[in-house]
């Protein structure tokens, strides 16, 4: 079975800390590089999952800096729904390192889900 994100409200107020700087040698998790669009990662990050397109796009504005995509995804007994997903990481711990980052400096909170 597949599960929904739940979205945060729009409007909710971004966290003020700092996300925590990558150990020695490691990429930074926030740096646009380190979320790339393609696919090719086992491990994305989903941010929101929608029936409504408008809703997916009002998101995709809001992250523009983070490379977001809307996947279309046909859910049994829901329907199609829009899922906006960040970057393609090779390891969950990467993914989950980036999403804390992200919600750090958005507010935009989320899940990492595989990449199928």
């Amino acid at each position: 079975p597949v599960t929904a994100a739940v979205a945060p409200t729009p409007t909710a107020a971004p966290v003020s800390a700092a996300a925590p700087a990558p150990p020695p040698g490691e990429p930074d998790p926030l740096a646009r590089s380190s979320a790339p669009a393609a696919r090719g990662g086992g491990f994305t990050v989903q941010v929101v999952s929608t029936p409504r397109r408008a809703e997916a796009d009002r998101w995709v504005a809001k992250l523009r800096g983070y490379s977001p995509r809307v996947e279309e995804a046909d859910v049994h007994g829901k329907g199609r729904t829009f899922r906006v997903r960040l970057g393609s990481f090779s390891t969950r711990r990467d993914a989950q390192r980036f999403l804390a980052g992200v919600t750090a400096k958005t507010g935009a909170k989320g899940l990492v889900v595989a990449t199928r």
